[in-house]
Order: C-alpha cells, then structure tokens, then sequence
C-alpha cells in the first residue's frame, strides 16, 4: 500500500520553507546591495552627487536693475525708457567677496545685488537676513562677456580655479548656475573643442 505524507509532515516543511525564505531574500538583497555599491555607474553618480554638494556652496545668484529701452512700443512706435531686471550666476573666487559673472548680466545696471543661502545681510537685530548683498562692478569685458564684482563679507567658501591648459576635448563637464532665476541647477556634458576661434580676425579662443 502507498504511503502518503502524513498532514504534520506537510506543515513541518511548509515552515521550513517559509522559514528560510526571508533569509534567502535577504542574501540575495546583500548580494544586490554589494553589486550596486561596486556598479561604476553608481559610483559616478556618487561623485557626481559629492560634487554638486561642495561645489554649490560657492555659486551664487546675481540679480541687476536698471533702466532700459522697453521691446514692445505702442501706437505711436515710441519705446518706453523702463525699469529692467537681469538675473544671472556668479561664483565665488575668493573668501574677502571677489565674484564672477557674466556681462551681459550686470551691464549698465544700477544696483547688483547678490543671494546665495546663508549668505544675505543680517537685519538690524542681527539675527535674520533682510535679504540679498550689495555688490560693487568692479570690472567686465563684452568681448569675452565676463564681469567681476566684489560684496563686503570674508570667509566665503571660494571655488578655486584649475588649469585650463590641462582640459582636454571629450573630458566631462558640468555647469552649474541658476538659469532664468532657477537657483541650484546642474547639467552634465562634455567639452566639444579646447580651442575654438568665432573667427580668423578675432584672437581669442574659447572652449
């Protein structure tokens, strides 16, 4: 006569069974967790992540008014002189208040103000900023559209500058800035030419 698994015998197993299995999931996440950890492209974006941490730190938000010819004219086709706003990036070169931008952003304006988080004036009662800094033009250059400014404060954390002979076309870049008043963004590319001219009458080469 053919003997069956008795029903405890059945239910012993299915423990055993039900037992291990967490265990065994638990293994195999190890496992993923390890290959996950030793995956490249999880490590670049680790770096990546380092990166924008301290780089950020160091870009600020630059922030010109001024007055301007308006682009929209009425009936008459007269164009109104009006109040204008420019919004740009800027990075900080060194720790007494040195910054650069563009010069599009800050010429011919009439107050440059500058934000950066934990940056601003302290109020009256020095306890909450009252907003943005103040900043001086101290120079710019349209041909190579770069401005310097300069705000009052000391042990900023300045972003040092590398070596631009040592960049190398297909080399990995990221710009970081905060395009149309979008402060902290990051965008990653690659550097397309070290040495590009506009044309053969003008010197200056850019990458």
């Amino acid at each position: 006569m053919k003997q069956y698994p008795s029903r405890g015998y059945r239910i012993a197993s299915l423990l055993v069974l039900l037992t291990l299995a967490p265990r065994l999931t638990f293994a195999q996440t190890e496992r993923s967790s390890g290959a996950l950890r030793n995956d490249p492209l999880h490590l670049f974006s680790q770096s990546i992540q380092a990166l924008t941490a301290t780089v950020t730190k160091s870009v600020v938000q630059i922030v010109a008014t001024g007055y301007g010819f308006g682009s929209q004219k009425t009936s008459t086709d007269t164009a109104l002189f009006e109040p204008q706003e420019a919004i740009g990036s800027g990075v900080i070169l060194t720790a007494d208040g040195y910054i650069v931008t563009n010069s599009h952003v800050v010429q011919g304006a009439r107050k440059i103000r500058v934000r950066l988080p934990g940056l601003e004036a302290p109020g009256p009662d020095g306890s909450k900023p009252h907003g943005p800094v103040s900043a001086k033009l101290v120079g710019l250059d349209r041909q190579s559209d770069i401005a310097v400014l300069k705000i009052d404060a000391t042990d900023l954390p300045a972003l040092p500058l590398a070596d631009s002979d040592e960049l190398k076309q297909g080399q990995v870049v990221f710009a970081f800035g905060s395009p149309q008043g979008l402060e902290n963004s990051v965008t990653m590319g690659v550097v397309s030419a070290t040495a590009r001219q506009v044309s053969d009458e003008n010197p200056t080469t850019y990458i």
